[in-house]
C-alpha cells in the first residue's frame, strides 16, 4: 500500500452493527474457508500482516450478498500514521495539544 495512506494494514477490526440472517458473511476462502456470520454487537479482529510486515494473502477476505441489510464498522491500524483527509491531523491525541 502506499505510505501516504499508511502503508501495509496490521490490524484490521469488523464490529458488526446489525444481525444478518440470510447471507452477509465474511469469508476467508484461504483459511478453511472460514466464514464468519454478523452478530449485532459482535466484532472480528485480524491481523493482514506477517511478522515481517508484508500484506498476508491467508486474510483476503469477502463479503457474500446479504439478503437483508447489513451494517458495519470497520477500524483499521496501519503502518504508518495516516495523514488527513483520510486520518487525524497531527494534533489529535498529542498530549502537547492539552497542555495549552
Amino acid at each position: 500500500e502506499d505510505a501516504t495512506r499508511g502503508g501495509q494494514t496490521l490490524a484490521t477490526v469488523l464490529v458488526y452493527l446489525n444481525d444478518v440472517d440470510q447471507g452477509g458473511t465474511t469469508a476467508f476462502g484461504r483459511l478453511g474457508p472460514l466464514e464468519v456470520r454478523p452478530t449485532k454487537g459482535s466484532c472480528l479482529l485480524f491481523f493482514p500482516a506477517t511478522a515481517e510486515g508484508e500484506f498476508d494473502e491467508r486474510t483476503e477476505h469477502e463479503g457474500s450478498k446479504a439478503i437483508e441489510e447489513k451494517w458495519i464498522a470497520r477500524i483499521w491500524r496501519h503502518q504508518y500514521r495516516v495523514p488527513p483527509p483520510y486520518g487525524l491531523d497531527e494534533d489529535y491525541g498529542d498530549h502537547r495539544a492539552l497542555e495549552s
